[in-house]
């Protein structure tokens, strides 16, 4: 199979992102890019590669909230529902009271 190379703007363009944050990429080593006559090449394997590198993962293993010392992802929620202007509100059902012991 033959390799093919994009151009800097083609694989900006498939990446969609800036040609300036195709560079910033390259050049802190998270793309590799070639020098051709002036120009920058990508091969369009590495370009699919790093696409799907940046892409949410589906294994359960991976966690959805921050790292240690991060808040819960879902408090944020939790906090919009406590301050939230609706009328509507919660009664308990005095039936699902827990009895005192006779």
């Amino acid at each position: 199979m033959a390799r093919k190379y994009l151009s800097l703007e083609e694989t900006a363009d498939k990446l969609g992102i800036s040609s300036e944050q195709l560079v910033k990429l390259r050049e802190d080593g998270n793309l590799r890019g070639f020098a051709d006559r002036g120009s920058w090449k990508f091969r369009e394997e590495d370009v699919l590669e790093y696409a799907r590198s940046q892409q949410p993962s589906s294994d359960p293993d991976v966690s959805m909230g921050g790292g240690k010392g991060s808040e819960n992802v879902l408090d944020e929620d939790l906090d919009a529902l406590r301050t939230s202007d609706s009328d509507v509100r919660l009664m308990l059902d005095d039936a699902l009271k827990p009895q005192p012991p006779e």
